[in-house]
Formats: structure tokens, sequence, C-alpha cells
């Protein structure tokens, strides 16, 4: 299919997927007038500020700033993929999926029938696992969790299994019929090279993997053995259904709880599976695990998707705290508000509820740092003087100004001055002389390690002019209907752009919330940014502002035409071309000089 035929298709569900029908479907709503509200799903909301307009077909929440189509509710709703929204909205409506072309239809059948029966093996595993862990001979496994507090309800709840041998799974998947092939690839099972299977977390307590929606997607393990090259925790390999680095532990049973409304706003985000099920046992249901220190990017979009604060809560030790501060940078990236849980040296979540309570562990929480307070206690921890020597003291408030310095610089001016006071204290510097380093941009932090932080991105003139024009004709100004287009170096807004022009050749017009349809849209979360931060006065105004903006995104394209003239001048031999181009440059620079 084309892209004609993918738009239409798209514009066909919308049309058939009322959204206050849709939001209806998850949500009380009510009608006041001619709007209708609920309450909020994607904050902790108890006055209704989910704002849903019927006319525009997109709904707002004045409180969190959550908005968009019906695509992006059920995105956000359902904790998934803007195809896998686009499935569910299909078939509510009972409308089929659109055909791609026969070689690319049979590739996706292939995909879905290869991850449907590693589900179904790991379903399978997951049941026997369960079935081992309660034979009396492995009660052992059974004590070694009851010693860790973990009770049976837990147990259940979570799967936890046992693997008492390196045949024994291979030999049951024979019994019932499946494919032993499918579950190498699923993970479950090494294949040797004499033919042999084996299976790979023998011996070892299992705790199954669940995606989002509950599946039994992989498993982890842990050894009794006290042999110290056996690896003491060990994962399923990547496979098909399961990437570690796109996963995190028990959101299945977080956003279950969100659609109950037993879920606050936030998420707590623990290193290891064994730590959140112990905050989920002690009453926390928003735990979740990263499954090892290093945060990704697709793991801050799926907890985006669900709420909008994290705590994040690694070990207390410097391995703990390293992974925080790269964990911070990328959840932030993604727009969410970060906390940061200070856990004691040498303790995990998991220990500290078992020796301290839950009250102490709320207590924590209540005293989490957020981000840059964070990041400056580390800087400070990290720069402090190793005696109390003149010398000392003061290259320890040279090295911890510039890295503070560094650390407040991408934030705004008001938060800026929030911090200098304190940092002036500690510093002995003068809060005018932080200013004055903040204001000139070039501060050089000497000898320390890079924090990762990325300073903030200025927008271009350009962009600012392209986000002023796509604006207008978003909001359908009359002024703006003059079918300019233009490609420019911002990917986004050249979808945009495209989606305008193409709607116009069928008598169409396109609304801001109709941009939420462009698949990755959430991928260009700066440019949208920019795009909604445009702001209009009155007619009069709003229309010169556009004609000028117009005038600089011409002048930009004039300019990109001389410079391609300039190059081919350059290179070109024949007289009479050289010519005609020195003509060409002649009049467009005419053209440049009449818009400046």
């Amino acid at each position: 299919m084309n892209d004609k035929e993918w738009y239409d298709f798209l514009a066909e569900l919308k049309a058939k997927n009322d959204i206050v029908d849709v939001i209806s479907s998850y949500l009380p709503v009510r009608q006041k007038g001619r709007g209708f509200w609920a309450l909020c799903p994607f904050h902790n909301d108890r006055n209704p500020s989910l704002s849903i307009n019927r006319e525009g077909q997109y709904y707002h929440c004045f409180v969190c700033g959550a908005g968009g189509d019906i695509f992006r509710f059920i995105q956000n709703y359902e904790n998934c993929t803007f195809m896998e929204a686009v499935e569910i909205l299909a078939q509510r409506a009972n409308v089929r999926m659109p055909q791609f072309n026969p070689e690319a239809e049979k590739n996706i059948a292939e995909k879905k029938r290869v991850k449907d029966s590693c589900f179904d093996v790991c379903l399978f595993a997951a049941k026997y696992y369960r079935a081992c862990i309660k034979k009396p001979e492995n009660k052992f496994a059974v004590d070694y969790l009851t010693g860790r507090n973990i009770t049976d309800e837990t147990i259940k709840r979570f799967g936890f299994g046992y693997s008492d041998s390196w045949e024994g799974l291979a030999d049951a998947l024979k019994r019932e019929g499946k494919n032993l092939d499918t579950a190498v690839k699923a993970g479950l099972l090494v294949r040797r090279d004499d033919g042999r299977y084996f299976d790979a977390l023998a011996n070892r307590l299992i705790v199954p993997i669940f995606d989002v929606n509950g599946r039994v997607i992989a498993f982890g393990g842990r050894t009794f053995s006290k042999d110290k090259d056996v690896a003491k925790y060990k994962n399923t390999s990547v496979t098909p259904v399961f990437d570690k680095s796109k996963t995190l532990y028990a959101l299945n049973f977080a956003k279950k709880a969100k659609q109950s409304g037993q879920l606050s706003d936030y998420l707590i985000i623990v290193e290891g599976y064994m730590d959140a099920i112990a905050l989920h046992q002690a009453g926390f249901v928003q735990a979740v695990a990263s499954m090892g220190t290093s945060l990704t990017v697709e793991q801050a979009r799926q907890a985006k998707r669900l709420v909008s604060t994290v705590y994040i809560c690694y070990d207390g030790d410097a391995a703990g705290q390293n992974a925080t501060v790269r964990g911070l940078d990328i959840l932030k990236e993604q727009g969410l508000d970060v906390r940061v849980v200070t856990m004691p040296d040498g303790v995990d979540p998991d220990e500290y509820v078992a020796q301290n309570g839950v009250e102490a562990y709320r207590l924590l929480l209540s005293k989490a740092l957020p981000l840059v307070d964070y990041k400056l206690a580390l800087a400070e921890k990290a720069f402090k003087p190793k005696s109390d020597s003149k010398s000392a003291i003061n290259e320890y408030r040279r090295k911890y100004a510039a890295k503070a310095l560094e650390i407040l610089m991408p934030l705004s001016d008001v938060d800026r001055e929030s911090y200098l006071p304190a940092l002036s204290t500690a510093t002995g510097m003068t809060v005018e002389f932080l200013r004055a380093q903040l204001m000139s941009g070039k501060i050089e932090v000497a000898e320390s390690k890079e924090t990762g932080v990325k300073p903030p991105q200025d927008v271009s003139q350009d962009d600012k002019a392209v986000a002023y024009v796509l604006a207008s004709k978003l909001n359908n100004f009359s002024y703006a209907d003059d079918g300019l287009s233009f490609n420019g170096d911002n990917v986004l807004f050249n979808k945009i752009f495209d989606m305008i022009t193409n709607a116009k050749k069928e008598g169409k017009t396109v609304k801001f919330g109709d941009i939420y349809m462009l698949e990755d849209a959430d991928s260009y979360s700066e440019s949208l940014r920019v795009l909604q931060d445009v702001e209009f006065v009155d007619e009069d105004v709003d229309k010169k502002s556009y004609r000028d903006c117009v005038d600089i995104l011409l002048k930009k394209d004039l300019k990109t035409k001389l410079e391609k003239l300039k190059n081919q001048y350059a290179i070109t031999s024949d007289t009479t071309e050289k010519r005609n181009i020195l003509m060409e440059i002649a009049e467009i620079t005419k053209k440049i000089n009449s818009k400046a």
C-alpha cells in the first residue's frame, strides 16, 4: 500500500472511532455543556481535568498536559506502540487492517508466527518450572524464598519456579509435541553439537519475565551453586519476543494497577527483579526493574507512556550511583520528572525494606532528590578535599564550582537563580561571579568527568519561522491557505508540510491533533515543543508575523539555490553556461536583497 492509502485508512479509523466513545470505553465520561470531561488517567487526578473535544477529536488534560488524538490516547493508556494502537482501534471498529505488498505481508506473517510460537513455549516452560518447585525434593528453593520473606501469595503471583535438571524441560516439551528448535529460538534450550538439547537455566530458581501485556517472554534464573565461576543471576538471551534493554520487569503489574485506579502517577525503577518483587509485596505496586544498571531510551519511553514521574532507586554502591546518573539523563530527555532515592551504601531496596520496614522506605521516597540536586550532591562528594589544607580546599571549590555550573547550565534563568546562593556559600564565590559565568556560557570543567547532561538546544530562526507557518496552517487561518511548501532540515516539519500539501490536493484540511497520526511523532519531542510554543496575538499582528516568517523561509530557499549555482559555476567550463548561471545568480541575489 502507498502513503495515500495508509493515511486514508487512518482517517477511516478516526471517523469510525469517535474519541468520546473510545475514551468512554476506558473511563467514566460526563458531559458539561458542549464538552466532555473525565478524571485524567495519566496523573493522580481528583477533579475531572481531562477535556475531550468531540468536534476536534482530541483530548487535553489541563493539569498534566497530556493530550492528542485517539491513537495517542490508546498508546498512552495501553502502553503500546502506534501500530498496536492502530490494530486495537481497527478491531474495535471492525475494520480490516490494510494489506501490504505480498512479500512484506509474508514477512510480517512469518514474524508473527515465530513470535506466537515463542509465546507458546514460554508459557509452557513457566508452567513446567512452577510444577517443579512444588516437588518435595525441591523444597529448598521455596525455603530460600521464605528466608527472604517472600510469601506464598507472592510466589504464586510472580510465578516463581525451579529448573531441577538439564534435560527435564526438553523432555517435557517433546512429550507435548512442542518444537524444540522453537524453544531454542525462545532462549529456553541450548542445542549441542551432538543434537541433544539442554535447559539454558538448569538448576536455578526461576523468575518468569512478562511483557507489558502480561505474556511470558523470558526467564531469569538464580543459581544455588557456590562455585565462583558460575554467574549468580542469568537471564534469557535476546529472542524474537525478548530484549532486556527494551523490557521493564513488572510493568504489566503497574499497568494493571493503573487501569484499576490503584497506581499513583509515578514509577519506582529498581535494578533487579527481586527488588521489584519485594517492593510489590510491601505494597509498592508501582515498582519496576530495569534488569541491570543501564537504562535505555526504550525503557524510558515505556515509563513515559504510563506515568509522568519516576523515582529511580538503585543500589547504594558506586556502580549503582553511576548508573543512576546515566538513567537520570535518559529519563529526563523523555520528558519525565525524575527523582533519586538515595540508598545507604551497600544496601539494595529489597534488603532495606526487610531490615527497616515499609514506613522507613516511604520516608526514603519522601526525601528523594530532584535531578539537579542529586547531581550537585554527587559532584560535591566527588571533589571533597582529602585534607583541610588551604590549597586542597581551594582546589575543591574551583572544581566543584566548575562542575556545578556545568550542571546548572541547561536550566532556565529562574531555576538557576534558586541554586546560586547555596553554591556561593559552598564555594566562597559571589553570586554575581557565578551568574556571570553562567551568562557567558563558557564554563570550563577542569579534571572532571562528563555527566552526560546535554546543553539546551537553541532553536534556530529558521525552525521558529517554520513552526509559526505550520502552526498557522494547522489552525486553518485563512491567510495561511497559500499552498506554501517547504523542505528544510527538520524531519518532522517536512512530514507535516507534506501532510498538509497532500490533504489540500484532496480538498481536505489538517488539524493540529492530526500530527499525532504521524508514526514516530514522539521521536521529535523537541520539534513538537517548538511547534506547541507558538503564540498568536490578533489577526492583524499574526498575519504580518506569518508573512515575515514566509519571507524567512523563501529567503533560505533562495540562499540554498544560490549556493548550488555557485558550486555549479565553479565546476562549469562552458562560457555560455557560465554566463547563464551568472544571470541566475544575479536574479536570485536581487530577490534575496529585496527580502532583507
